[in-house]
């Protein structure tokens, strides 16, 4: 059985001074405390962590080559916006050489920190070119969700921030949770949360003039290498803006080098915007007049972008629109009553909307919600009370249990030792019980074989670790059609059938029943049964193709021409989702 890792205490580091010797601050706690090697090593050493997610588009077997292939054609790409930060942003760059030298990493290292600019220009530029096709069924990419809440949202009429963290580092980032605070010589007092190794100022941050920022991802065709990097643009949004409408002034003028959606929310204010970012330009979305909250996931929303996204699989957009409606529902449901320790609730909540069950005692660990196998850092900030909660549990990170920091810049440079406050475990079913002991274990165990996977464990160890669970879990639809696909892919269609009819007894939401019917149909295609999986196909066909966009292609297409088990051996395992397509 796949153990639960190990979840290190959380830090809180005190830096101050200039961003040059925050650096060497960082650097040289870090390197006193441990535990950092594997975050580092995720970034900075070959296989780097974009080659990685942009491998794990291919079939297994073809991995290997296609992260060299991939590190050599990042490579230029990460130096050429290393180049250009070295200029518009040089204390930044020099704050982080500092560190990276104080870990024992030498200055080309520091290149590292582009790793989402990279490959997400990538998937931008494979979709105006043709190229790289496969990346366009990329299965490891980041994926966020945030709320801000405030007014007539919450009990007290304060504003809250609460934010999950998707990104293919289960097991890494949520191994060693971090919290820095920072006082410079210039501009103001912000912290951020990241992990041990990682001085990631931008990323998911706030300050004391009450402003908290969280970033996602965005794809789009308007990608370059002339913009700052995210983790610098909110560095700087952060040091130095006090209102959102400098955040939108600033953002406009520095621009960015590749496609995000910032929401930022401010205590003062009530309020919050989205700034929106391709390399061409910047939109801003501001929360409505009367309006008590705004959320954010990782679709564009400004209607000027929308045309030319390019979602990196065909599920993506899927995904982030459905956790959208889950946030938007939960303020529905909650608006009045909304406190800090129902949106730690929501960060584990498998509740997603129009999820269909066809018999009372499914069971879910997967699926359209805003728990994620890959949530790696969940956090609710609370500016009036000057303190974020940060969750100290294993990915899924949204289950916490959640550790409340104090804003504490006041204090010598170093660790703080403070005792920290640590709450209850969080989780609930999608039925809206709270989750039980095995339904939370099988869950982190799930994120430990994904990430086993993205260090390509070979399909049958996966296979094998997966089908250990089935007996904890026997209803639930997500975990058995990942084994039968697995199944499928290594060459056992027989083993495959048992899993796949049990699930389709359970599984009627749209989309995921097409998946389970698209895996069985190939299984039956495989031994023989044309006629089962035909009817497998017909029922698709059926379907509205937009809960399934390439199911119901697969489906046409393997209509006219059997799937092999040559062919089929090509599948591309995303762990991440429990899917292989």
């Amino acid at each position: 059985m796949v153990e639960i890792p190990t979840v290190q205490p959380l830090r809180v580091y005190r830096l101050a001074g200039t961003q040059r010797e925050m650096g060497r601050q960082f650097g040289a706690l870090a390197a006193a405390d441990g535990g950092w090697h594997a975050a580092l090593d995720l970034y900075a050493n070959r296989p780097t962590m974009a080659a990685t997610m942009a491998a794990a588009s291919m079939p297994h077997r073809f991995r290997p080559i296609v992260e060299r292939v991939a590190d050599a054609f990042l490579a230029p790409q990460r130096r050429r916006l290393q180049a250009i930060r070295s200029k518009q942003f040089p204390e930044y760059t020099e704050r982080t050489r500092e560190t990276f030298r104080a870990m024992g990493f030498d200055d080309k290292a520091i290149s590292a920190t582009f790793v989402m600019e990279v490959l997400q220009n990538l998937v931008g530029l494979a979709s105006r070119t043709g190229m790289f096709s496969r990346a366009l069924n990329a299965t490891a990419v980041a994926s966020c969700s945030s709320l801000a809440v405030w007014g007539s949202a919450t009990v007290d009429g304060n504003l809250r921030h609460a934010r999950n963290f998707d990104f293919p580092g289960g097991s890494i980032w949520d191994r060693a949770p971090l919290v820095t605070f920072c006082t410079p010589d210039a501009g103001l007092r912000y912290g951020y949360v990241s992990a041990r190794g990682l001085d990631a100022p931008g990323i998911t941050c706030f300050n004391e003039a009450g402003l908290t920022f969280t970033v996602h991802t965005r794809f789009h065709r308007e990608v370059g290498y002339s913009g700052p990097s995210v983790i610098d643009l909110g560095h700087e949004l952060i040091r130095t803006c006090t209102t959102l409408d400098e955040v939108a002034a600033t953002a406009r003028r520095l621009g960015a080098t590749s496609t995000w959606g910032l929401i930022c929310s401010s205590a003062a204010e009530r309020s919050a915007i989205i700034v929106e970012t391709t390399a061409k330009r910047v939109e801003v979305i501001e929360a409505e007049a009367g309006a008590d909250h705004l959320s954010c996931t990782n679709s564009y929303l400004h209607p000027a972008f929308q045309n030319g996204e390019t979602p990196p699989a065909p599920d993506f957009r899927i995904d982030s629109l459905d956790r959208r409606c889950q946030l938007e529902a939960f303020v529905d449901k909650y608006r009045g009553s909304i406190d800090t320790e129902s949106l730690q609730w929501l960060l584990g909540d498998y509740g997603g909307v129009d999820i269909v069950d066809l018999t009372t005692d499914v069971q879910r660990v997967d699926g359209t919600s805003v728990v994620a196998i890959d949530t790696v850092a969940s956090i609710v900030s609370v500016p009036d009370e000057r303190r974020i909660d940060v969750s100290v549990g294993p990915c899924p990170t949204g289950f916490g249990p959640y550790a409340s920091v104090p804003w504490t810049w006041d204090g010598p440079v170093g660790v703080c030792e403070d005792e920290l406050e640590i709450g209850p475990q969080r989780g609930r079913s999608h039925h809206g019980a709270p989750l039980s002991d095995t339904e939370r274990a099988v869950s982190h165990r799930i994120a430990e074989i994904a990430h086993r996977h993205l260090e390509k464990a070979p399909p049958r160890a996966s296979l094998t670790a997966l089908s250990n669970l089935i007996d904890e879990l026997p209803n639930e639809p997500a975990l058995r059609r990942i084994v039968g696909q697995l199944s499928i892919l290594v060459g056992d269609p027989a083993a495959a059938l048992p899993h796949l009819d049990h699930a389709l007894t359970l599984e009627g939401t749209p989309g995921l029943r097409e998946k389970l019917l698209l895996a069985r149909s190939r299984a039956q295609s495989l031994l023989g049964d044309e006629r089962a999986a035909q009817a497998d196909r017909d029922e698709i066909l059926r379907a509205d193709p937009a809960h399934a966009p390439l199911e119901y292609a697969s489906a046409r297409r393997e209509s006219a021409k059997r799937p092999t088990q040559r062919s089929l051996r090509n599948m591309t395992i995303d762990l991440l989702h429990l899917d292989a397509r």
